[in-house]
């Protein structure tokens, strides 16, 4: 089981998109979870734009996030550590296959493959790798999972929470806190699909044995589905978040009609996605096929959609659960938030999980 019991308790969790900004701090004790702060905040638009803090706007941001922080609604922070996401738009995760290598020769050699894989030069990026069991081992080869964010996107967020007061204990792309949430840590897995369904975009990572394999984003998002349902029936923003949450797919035909378009972009990409990495698995392991999809982010909670995308796409399809590695599927206590609720946290609960467990 994921460790969590560690004495880094005076972390918070910052999970910052273009429109929204999620705090959760976990404390946690011998006997398990002993507290859990949370809330969130609509970010003003044009803050941030594609995972960019805008220059003009940073000392904006920083009063923005100085008071959602300590006005938060479930509890109260009194750490200035700070677990921070980095956009998954603007980073890059991916697998490298190396020959066996002795240890001090590892760093080296992935510098030196990174800058094959990386489309910027390594120079203008923070990157961190870590070697994995692979879930296709071979006698002669390792593999590492790296990740790389631009120098510039990170100093910006480093800069504003500093100017909101704050200090970052630890920066992480969003993909890898949601497979921390999302996937459990103590058994390997047959791959499976992570997908969160965002306000902005959509993020796929795909995950198998016990480690993310590939990462990508698409723009189909939460709210092109407000937009389609505002304009086939003439409704406001709110009207139609309610639709969303309250009928869905289930409710009136010209609802389905009306967001059918964006959701089988939808489908048809997750479905090119897996084409890909299918086709980039090794030869002799094309039969461990992706089995499964985790829905998480606020657009999950569609009514309908599971259901929709695994008649599809002919896979089992549920909502992700990221309390699986803090409370254990044998353990009888009540999550402290609903599901539903929760998958909207999924990030900063992988966040906060990291911070925990960070050595």
């Amino acid at each position: 089981m994921f460790n969590i019991f560690s004495p880094h308790n005076d972390v918070f969790a910052l999970d910052l998109s273009d429109l929204s900004l999620k705090i959760v701090q976990l404390t946690c004790n011998k006997k398990g979870l002993s507290c859990f702060i949370y809330g969130q905040s609509a970010i003003p638009e044009g803050l941030i734009e594609q995972g960019e803090i805008k220059i003009k706007k940073q000392a904006e941001l920083a009063a923005f996030i100085k008071k959602a922080v300590l006005s938060i609604g479930k509890g109260k922070i009194k750490t200035k550590y700070a677990a921070v996401s980095l956009p998954e738009e603007k980073s890059f995760v991916d697998v490298l296959r190396l020959p066996k290598l002795k240890k001090q020769q590892i760093n080296q050699a992935v510098t030196f493959e990174a800058a094959n894989y990386i489309p910027v030069p390594l120079d203008e990026v923070y990157f961190d790798f870590e070697v994995i069991n692979s879930p296709y081992p071979t006698n002669d080869c390792i593999e590492v999972l790296i990740a790389a964010t631009p120098k510039k996107i990170i100093d910006d967020y480093i800069l504003v929470l500093g100017l909101a007061g704050f200090k970052p204990f630890l920066m992480e792309v969003e993909s890898l806190s949601l497979a921390r949430a999302l996937v459990r840590q103590d058994i390997n897995h047959h791959p499976l699909l992570i997908v969160d369904f965002g306000q902005l975009h959509s993020s796929f990572a795909i995950f198998a044995g016990s480690s993310l394999r590939f990462t990508s984003t698409i723009p189909i998002s939460s709210r092109e589905l407000n937009n389609l349902l505002m304009k086939e029936l003439n409704i406001d923003i709110k009207k139609a978040e309610e639709i969303k949450q309250t009928e869905g797919l289930w409710g009136e035909r010209k609802i389905l009609d009306a967001i059918i378009p964006a959701l089988t972009d939808l489908t048809e990409q997750i479905q090119k996605h897996l084409d890909y990495y299918h086709s980039h698995t090794p030869a002799n392991q094309r039969n461990h096929s992706v089995e499964k999809i985790l829905l998480c982010g606020g657009g999950a909670n569609l009514k309908g959609l599971a259901g929709f995308l695994a008649n599809s796409l002919k896979l089992k399809v549920e909502l992700g659960n990221p309390w699986v590695n803090i409370f254990p599927p044998s353990s009888k206590k009540v999550l402290p938030i609903t599901l539903e609720q929760s998958i909207n946290y999924a990030t900063a609960l992988g966040l906060a999980a990291g911070a925990l467990a960070y050595d």
